[in-house]
């Protein structure tokens, strides 16, 4: 399977310790074996950053034992239905990563966190200024300039 055959290539080519997987399916990071690093899963996180944005509340999971890593878009829209007796309402926001969320994240355990999505001078300034561990970014050659 996929899983099995990254970790033989990463295995193979001496990458195993220079490498960390990401995806968006959980399934697939579960099915990694155990000496493949990975991140934290998508939903952990998106879960965890909705209940510091909304409720100002850390109920992300500690983990003191171990170092983790965490990766999601730095900003993104989403739309946020509430559900009421008589039916719902829908609004659409911005998540964004702020102080009180980077704040929660490194609160639990050794927390490294990827900022995805940083293509601006002002996105990466604001991820420098949070202390994001490192950001993605769509362009390299384009980033150059900005990083500068």
């Amino acid at each position: 399977d996929m899983a099995q055959a990254l970790a033989e290539v990463l295995r193979t080519t001496g990458s195993l310790r220079r490498s960390r997987v990401y995806s968006t399916d959980e399934r697939y990071l579960k099915a990694l074996p155990a000496e493949v690093d990975r991140f934290e899963s998508r939903d952990l996180t998106r879960t965890a950053l909705a209940q510091v944005a909304m409720s100002h509340r850390c109920e992300l999971p500690a983990a003191p034992d171990r170092e983790r890593w965490f990766g999601i878009e730095m900003k993104r829209d989403v739309e946020v239905v509430e559900k009421y007796t008589l039916g719902e309402a829908r609004s659409r926001v911005q998540r964004v990563w702020d102080q009180e969320a980077i704040d929660c994240f490194r609160a639990k355990g050794k927390a490294r966190i990827v900022l995805f999505d940083v293509n601006s001078a002002s996105d990466y300034q604001q991820a420098k200024a949070l202390g994001a561990d490192a950001v993605m970014i769509n362009s390299p050659a384009q980033f150059r300039a900005i990083a500068r």
